[in-house]
């Protein structure tokens, strides 16, 4: 498997072909499954999903958030929250968290947000997010799915309270009647659960 970031269809499907590409390259049997984190904010109605995101936004903290970015050398520390982002946020370079620095920078390029903005993009890394009904978000999944763009998701916690037991209670039925999320395992193994087949003990052989 493969856990990703990629906040764009777009940028996901490339990501998808070039792996499907490098894995057919190398004689690899299968590819790897492709995971991307997946941000989300379901609410019942349009009116509850904008709710819900300002009260998302109200529990989020701009210091703490600029205090964390320092552990991947991106520093916003002391700069101006409705300001834009400065350059000076992000090193030439590092040796220790170039994939993060690449991501990060380009949520800062996107749009040209204020240092408060992108402070509260970077709660979600650089993965894909989604805000809507229950309706909404399943059609997303399953537009990400049947497009190539992955295999599946991983959830991301959107900081809200409630937010995954209305993703399991209201989302994942409409993903069951598109056969698109399992009714019970197969299994009891990770392994299993993700359909990957036992590779042989190499002792054994």
């Amino acid at each position: 498997m493969i856990f990703t970031g990629q906040w764009t269809r777009a940028r996901a499907q490339e990501f998808y072909r070039q792996i499907h590409d490098e894995a057919r390259h190398t004689g690899r049997r299968a590819a790897p499954l492709i995971t991307p984190s997946l941000r989300f904010v379901v609410g019942s109605t349009e009116e509850e999903v904008q709710r819900n995101e300002r009260s998302a936004y109200d529990y989020f903290s701009p210091e703490y958030q600029a205090g964390w970015l320092l552990e991947v050398d991106v520093d916003v520390t002391g700069a101006d929250l409705d300001g834009p982002v400065p350059a000076s946020a992000f090193p030439d370079s590092t040796q220790t968290h170039q994939t993060a620095l690449a991501g990060y920078r380009a949520l800062a390029d996107d749009g040209r947000p204020t240092v408060r903005e992108f402070l509260y993009r970077t709660v979600n890394g650089w993965g894909a997010s989604v805000s809507g009904t229950p309706e909404q978000i399943a059609d997303e999944i399953e537009e990400w799915f049947t497009s190539r763009a992955c295999d599946g998701f991983v959830l991301n916690d959107p900081g809200l309270p409630g937010q995954f037991d209305d993703f399991t209670e209201q989302v994942v039925p409409l993903l069951r009647k598109r056969r698109l999320f399992r009714h019970e395992y197969a299994g009891a193994t990770l392994r299993s659960h993700l359909g990957l087949p036992v590779p042989s003990n190499r002792y054994a052989v």
